[in-house]
């Protein structure tokens, strides 16, 4: 799993020796599956991003604590993030049988019955005040009882759709409660045989690469012990034309 640190530790308290710094992680990771309905291993790419804060003290030494607070935010943020991948999935089809698997929808459940409770509720706490004041300046038969029978039905709405994702919602068999889902990364979902083989020849890719750059290698080194072979000829060759040379220069002196 290579990390990508996508906001550099930010530095968020640091008084006299104590600091505390945050840290943001993203990496993508190989997610592997087994089909529940047909049994076909696969595996397709994960990404998750995960937050991490680290706390410091060091008395009077401000740079050392901010140095060991940026280091444990990190580590906080890496053991998030492992276990981001451990326990998360995606709404990738099976290539086999092209179904969902279950842990990845009850994962979107989960998601989405949350989201609808946040905005239900933020809504809910919304509505009161909006309609005491039009009760107040517009419409006089608006009571408070009516507001908060309002209201009232409003959370009882909110826990209601949020609870109605677990039976009206299962993308496998064509439910799709208020809003459907796209599948993702289908492009890249291969079965475990295809990404072996991927790897192999990845593999052998890479050995013929270092068998080419070998012999390049090689050739390189040849061509440099006969050059180096070829200028010992030719010194050879010359010091044997001077020394008959001088012979023959010494011949003729003594003539």
């Amino acid at each position: 799993m290579e990390c990508v640190n996508v906001d550099a530790a930010a530095q968020i308290g640091d008084r006299m020796g104590f600091s505390t710094n945050v840290a943001t992680l993203e990496a993508e990771t190989l997610k592997h599956e087994t089909c529940v309905h047909c049994g076909m291993r696969y595996l397709y790419p994960l990404s998750r991003r995960a937050h991490g804060i680290g706390s410091s003290y060091f008395p009077f030494l401000n740079l050392i604590a901010s140095m060991d607070a940026e280091e444990k935010a990190n580590e906080h943020a890496y053991q998030r993030l492992k276990q981001k991948h451990a326990n998360s999935f995606d709404p990738v089809r099976c290539p086999g049988c092209q179904g969902y698997q279950p842990q990845a929808i009850r994962e979107l459940k989960r998601k989405r019955a949350w989201i609808t409770l946040k905005v239900g509720l933020v809504a809910t706490i919304c509505t009161a005040p909006i309609l005491g004041i039009i009760a107040q300046f517009a419409v006089s038969w608006l009571s408070a009882e009516v507001i908060w029978c309002v209201v009232l039905a409003e959370l009882v709405l909110t826990v209601a759709l949020a609870a109605g994702w677990w039976p009206l919602f299962n993308p496998g068999v064509g439910k799709t409660y208020l809003w459907g889902i796209s599948p993702v990364l289908d492009d890249n979902v291969l079965t475990l045989e295809a990404h072996q083989a991927m790897v192999d020849a990845r593999h052998e890719v890479r050995a013929q690469e270092e068998l080419q750059a070998e012999e390049r290698r090689a050739k390189t080194m040849a061509a440099q012990f006969q050059r180096e072979a070829n200028a010992a000829a030719k010194k050879q060759r010359q010091m044997q034309e001077m020394a008959e040379r001088a012979k023959r220069d010494i011949l003729e002196q003594g003539r």
